[in-house]
């Protein structure tokens, strides 16, 4: 998988695109198959042009917001169609003080059993917030930037699981 500050992408994405290159690597993962920058291009162009990311694309971290993705299962439903495969992705809850906490739909299984967490660092940086991808021991399998922010304090993640 690429780094999000490589050339290859808008400067958008090397700014913020730490989650959605987190979606990107699951998408990777659950269809067996490696996208190419052109293929990240074409999802994030695609999700631009139909408003899944919302006005802002990816959500710039404006009075304390984080980099996020608006409608990530629906990202995640693209990529995987584009990969070739029939599985999906969803975002079933939460990382908070340490505690997983589930959408009201995702609390019994076999959703309740996340295999992916987006794990929020601290960056102290102007954006503040980094997402890498961990399994479901929290051990870092992805991150999507050159810098290592997995050392600074981890704020809480979201959770994912693959059907």
């Amino acid at each position: 998988m690429f780094k999000q500050e490589s050339d290859d992408f808008p400067e958008e994405i090397q700014k913020y695109g730490c989650y959605l290159f987190c979606l990107l690597r699951m998408c990777e993962i659950v269809s067996k198959r490696d996208l190419t920058v052109a293929q990240a291009i074409d999802i994030y162009t695609y999700a631009k042009l139909t408003m899944f990311l919302g006005e802002d694309k990816i959500r710039r971290p404006i009075l304390g917001a984080k980099c996020s993705v608006q409608s990530p299962d629906k990202l995640c439903t693209y990529a995987l169609t584009l990969l070739g495969s029939a599985n999906s992705i969803s975002q079933v809850g939460m990382l908070s003080n340490g505690k997983e906490l589930f959408w009201g739909w995702a609390n019994k299984p076999p959703y309740n059993k996340p295999e992916f967490y987006a794990l929020e660092y601290q960056t102290y940086g102007e954006i503040g917030h980094h997402y890498v991808l961990a399994n479901r021991a929290k051990e870092t399998i992805y991150d999507p930037s050159e810098h290592d922010y997995t050392m600074r304090p981890l704020l809480g993640g979201l959770l994912h699981k693959a059907t």
